[in-house]
């Protein structure tokens, strides 16, 4: 299973396909650098699937974007999230 990852100039980054355990680390490492150079938006709008790594994902890109004083806003979250939280 593969996630992609698209990035627009103004900081968007759009994540397609699921973020699994498969696929977490891929996608961390694929994200991090962005957030680290600039304010981003991640639009979760084509993630069909998560689990309890994409949480991890999420928490990890925070602190990368509160330890390089950027923001990371977070948009069109799965609506698994919210199980997970609990």
């Amino acid at each position: 299973m593969t996630t992609e990852l698209f990035v627009e100039n103004g900081g968007l980054v759009l994540l397609k396909g699921a973020v699994t355990m498969d696929t977490a680390g891929t996608v961390l490492a694929a994200i991090e650098p962005h957030v680290r150079a600039k304010n981003c938006v991640l639009d979760w709008t084509d993630v069909p699937a998560v689990d309890s790594s994409a949480l991890s994902v999420l928490l990890s890109l925070l602190r990368v974007a509160r330890e390089t004083r950027h923001r990371l806003a977070v948009v069109n979250t799965p609506a698994a999230f919210e199980s997970l939280a609990e």
